[in-house]
């Protein structure tokens, strides 16, 4: 069995507001490297029809030089998203460390209880989490839905509550 006493641990708290607009704490940790990367490669595969038309439609630059086909760059984001929010499977397996006003969305009841006819604050919920998890390294592949959560006001962060997230780092 692997020792894994030495491994961080990171932390993520936020708010978001459900559908009606009522603010949820949400805590999780950032999935493994193992688990992470497993994951990863799954959002690759679900996302990765997308990413020629991302090429496409941003032009092969190193930056935004004016040649973006924004409405096209938009439907392909949007096509993304659903896309994430198709697989089920996937958005457990993304959940499984994530928890809701302290109650753990891993469970069934749970997570049925927290987004019946909410669906617009599960979407959220989801984005954040493929962010916080997979941000730095859609990034680094030049996906823009990495930096959308990490800019702009709440209201375009899905409904993200206007405190800064808190970031915790522990051994152990």
């Amino acid at each position: 069995m692997e020792d894994t006493s030495n491994l961080k641990t990171s932390t993520i708290e936020f708010e978001l507001d459900d559908d009606s607009g009522s603010a949820h704490s949400y805590r999780h940790v950032l999935h493994g490297g193992r688990d992470g990367y497993r994951l990863m490669m799954r959002l690759s595969r679900i996302i990765g029809p997308a990413l020629a038309e991302l090429v496409e439609a941003v032009g092969d630059g190193p930056g935004l030089d004016g040649d973006v086909e924004w409405d096209r760059l938009g439907a392909v984001i949007s096509g993304a998203a659903e896309r994430i929010l198709d697989d089920e499977r996937f958005v457990q397996d993304l959940m499984r460390h994530a928890f809701r006003d302290g109650k753990a969305l891993r469970d069934d009841h749970q997570f049925d209880l927290a987004y019946q006819a909410n669906y617009g604050e599960l979407g959220a919920a989801v984005k954040r989490l493929v962010i916080d998890n997979f941000g730095d390294a859609l990034k680094r592949l030049n996906v823009p839905l990495a930096g959308a959560a990490a800019q702009g006001s709440p209201k375009t962060q899905g409904g993200a509550s206007r405190k800064p997230p808190k970031r915790r780092t522990s051994s152990g």
